[in-house]
């Protein structure tokens, strides 16, 4: 249907004192062509336009790219009840602390755990017991006031890798 002039168009017929009905000029015709709503997008191959339904319509790749990406920014939380060490999978979740007494949460060396630089591992304190970050040797941690503790009972914190060997921690510490 690409490149045809209004003339050649096979679905329009001149009509006179039609209702609903779109003028078509033809400059080389002497008279004017009028086509129906219908017609016309059946003619411009849009005949499904207004009909398709949602699930139908095609997903650009990098629409579908970044849905999937949001997908898999839902907090997942790993409840421990002792003392624990990081493993790849606590990589963007949110470690919950449920320990009545004083516990730890050790940051092993990348050799040990690769996480991705940009990792972020959200903390909390769920349970009464303080816990502390202890860094494997080898591991920097980097905080306001070198701070290593949750500060009480449901505090959070935010640890992020920023180098090989290297966390930053920032929220409610002591």
């Amino acid at each position: 249907m690409a490149n045809k002039k209004i003339s050649e168009l096979t679905t329009i017929t001149t009509v006179d004192n039609a209702a609903d009905l779109f003028a078509i000029v033809d400059t080389s015709a002497i008279e004017t062509k009028k086509i129906t709503p219908t017609a016309l997008k059946i003619a411009l191959a849009l005949n499904n336009v207004d009909n398709t339904t949602d699930a139908l319509k095609p997903v650009s790749t990098a629409t579908q790219t970044a849905l999937d990406l949001k997908t898999n920014k839902l907090i997942v939380a790993n409840r421990q009840t002792a003392s624990y060490t990081l493993v790849l999978t606590d990589a963007d979740k949110l470690i919950e602390m449920n320990v009545a007494t004083a516990n730890n949460l050790t940051i092993p060396l990348n050799s040990t755990v690769a996480f991705g630089i940009g990792t972020q591992i959200l903390l909390a304190q769920y349970g009464a017991g303080q816990t502390t970050l202890v860094a494997t040797s080898g591991v920097t941690i980097r905080s306001n006031g070198a701070k290593l503790k949750l500060n009480v009972q449901y505090s959070g914190a935010t640890l992020i890798k920023i180098a090989t060997d290297e966390w930053y921690l920032f929220g409610d510490i002591a």
